[in-house]
């Protein structure tokens, strides 16, 4: 198991020049991308960044959430607090605060390669992670992965193999994370 702590996530500058992303672990193999967990401070409606060939679960971890809308469809996502959304890439995507500036946790992934998933757990939740590799992000609180504890916007990072179950006390909600490579 590794534990990432904020203050060590990396900076980058976003593809688009709009902001900066905190790239909390990104995965490639010898055929390039396989996946990414990253979290970005959004503090303008704008356009987000293209991606194509890859896929995104979105999950705003704080402020009041944001309106995405498809350019070429016109089709309206709601990205609010605490609820996962996923979405091409590729898809060109204007954003809309909804109340001021938010932050939000991205998986990005390369759908040809890897399924991934995203739910958000509370209340007194003993999990026994799926197999395959499995993230926690604790959004709030302090949650026990093991005998480690995970800190308000920590991140774990494990194989199931390893055995651990992760433990979510009442006052405490984390971003489930599973990852499988699938080719």
């Amino acid at each position: 198991m590794k534990i990432f702590k904020a203050q060590d996530y990396k900076e980058t500058p976003w593809k688009n020049g709009g902001g900066i992303t905190r790239e909390i672990v990104l995965k490639e193999d010898d055929d390039g991308f396989l996946w990414r967990l990253s979290i970005a401070d959004v503090s303008t409606d704008g356009p987000f960044s293209s991606f194509p060939g890859r896929h995104r679960i979105l999950t705003v971890v704080s402020g009041a959430g944001m309106c995405l809308k498809d350019r070429q469809t016109g089709a309206v996502i709601d990205a609010l607090p605490q609820k996962p959304i996923d979405f091409r890439g590729d898809q060109v995507i204007d954003s809309e605060l909804l109340g001021g500036p938010i932050q939000d946790f991205n998986v990005m992934f390369d759908p040809l390669r890897v399924k991934a998933e995203v739910r958000v757990l509370r209340d007194d939740t003993l999990l026994p992670p799926p197999e395959g590799l499995n993230a926690v992000y604790c959004l709030c609180g302090r949650a026990k992965l093991d005998q480690q504890n995970l800190e308000t916007g920590e991140t774990a990072l494990w194989d199931t193999g390893s055995g651990y179950s992760l433990i979510v006390p009442g006052d405490t909600a984390v971003l489930s994370i599973h990852l499988a490579v699938v080719g």
